[in-house]
This record gives structure tokens, sequence and C-alpha cells, in this order.
């Protein structure tokens, strides 16, 4: 979650400092694209006014809680094997890649696998192939769709 250092930190849209009075709403790192609109709400905390108002808080609102729900405690299912996965050394996720539904990198937000069984993902070269595509043409940037992208071919190899 965003830190808010209340008296210290400016609320990225009004430039403001965010005051101990002051309603906010803050957000964790959820979407792993820097090239997604919604980064810029990645890790920040923004004045509740200042955030309503933006035109893409809805939309926002509408990804963040459905990632969290989908990677949430209790929600993590391998995609390869379909059991649980209840240790965090065996975890492995692609989070939030996209919030473009039309992006063919859309089908594998939120995927979930053992770090164990990413090598027998069955859509593993799909996924390997339309990040490479994404990475590509610019639609996916950043140190973590690099890394992850990394960890994936090393896999699959």
């Amino acid at each position: 979650m965003a830190l808010i250092v209340q008296g210290k930190t400016t609320c990225p849209i009004c430039k403001k400092v965010i005051e101990q009075d002051d309603n906010t709403v803050a957000f964790s790192g959820f979407i792993a694209n820097d090239a997604d609109p919604l980064s810029e709400f990645n890790d920040s905390a923004f004045h509740a006014d200042c955030f309503a108002s933006h035109p893409l808080a809805e939309r926002c609102q509408e990804v963040y809680q459905r990632t969290r729900s989908q990677l949430g405690p209790g929600e993590r299912t391998c995609a390869s094997c379909g059991k649980p996965i209840d240790d965090p050394d065996d975890y492995f996720t692609l989070g939030c890649l996209t919030s473009d539904e039309a992006n063919a990198a859309f089908q594998f937000n939120c995927v979930q696998l053992h770090h164990s069984c990413v090598s027998s993902w069955a859509l593993l070269g799909d996924a390997i192939a339309v990040l490479r595509e994404n990475l590509k043409s610019g639609a996916l940037q950043g140190n973590a769709i690099d890394r992850l992208l990394a960890e994936m071919e090393k896999e699959a190899s």
C-alpha cells in the first residue's frame, strides 16, 4: 500500500500536500505494465476528491478490486495442476499485465502457478509469445514485465 506521510506526501493530481484530516484513497502496486494508463495509480495516494474527479477513477477501482480479489489470500490456485498454492516460496504470478481487454495479454492477467509448475503450464509458450510481441510493440513496458518474461523463458528452456 502507498505510504502516506501526512503533512509531507503530495497528491499526484493536485500537487498539494495531503494533510492529517484529508480523506484519502491509496493503492498498492497492482499493475505490472508501466505503459498502462492505470500505472499512474500504482503505489500512490490521492486526496479522495481529486481521485474521484479523475477520468480513470472508476476503471482504476474496478481493475484494482478485481486484481486484489483474484490474487488475494485464499484465492491461489495453480493454473497448471489445479491445486491450491499454499507455499509462498512455490508461488509465481503474472499479476495484472494490462487493463486493456482488447490486448492479447489480458487473458494472462492474474494467472497463478506453483513455481514448480511453470515449466509444465500448457500455455507457457503462448504467454511468452504474447509478452514478447507486446514488449516489441511497446504495449507492455517496464522492469516487472522484463523480469516476468525472463523467468518464464528460463522455465521454458
